[in-house]
């Protein structure tokens, strides 16, 4: 019998250590490397966080002066708003043993202008392989909005 509880304690242990390394979407934004996203500074997104946690709508500044705030967030994903003219999504998708980040940026023109980033999410806090572009892509008038 104590065999068993063991086991079922190094199940229950290992269980728990693999879903403490998952992270969710705000995560990641918190710890977005400047050379991935640099509109906005880690502190700035912090206060946005803040901001949307708490139910407001305030904007933060980006370093242009112009409002950023969040506008959705999930376990997979954050939008928001980089500025009047802007707007972004950060995505989280698994891929085997790592984790692949999306950045999605629109800009509002007549014609939606928007580019996507794929980078590597591990050691996104600042690791050796933290946001090494897998690949980056520009599309231009597919009414992505």
């Amino acid at each position: 019998m104590t065999r068993f509880l063991r086991l079922m304690l190094c199940v229950a242990l290992a269980g728990t250590a693999l879903a403490a390394q998952a992270r969710a979407a705000l995560d990641f934004f918190t710890d977005m490397p400047v050379d991935a996203f640099n509109l906005l500074s880690r502190i700035t997104r912090q206060d946005m966080i803040d901001y949307y946690n708490a139910g407001l709508t305030t904007g933060s500044d980006n370093i242009f002066g112009g409002k950023a705030r969040i506008l959705r967030a999930s376990d997979n994903s954050v939008d928001f708003l980089v500025s009047k003219h802007s707007t972004a999504t950060l995505a989280v998708l698994p891929a085997g043993s790592d984790t692949v980040i999306a950045i999605i940026e629109t800009v509002k023109t007549p014609t939606p202008d928007s580019s996507i980033a794929l980078l590597r999410g591990a050691g996104w806090g600042g690791g050796p392989a933290a946001g090494t572009p897998i690949r980056h892509f520009e599309a231009t008038g597919w009414g992505i909005a």
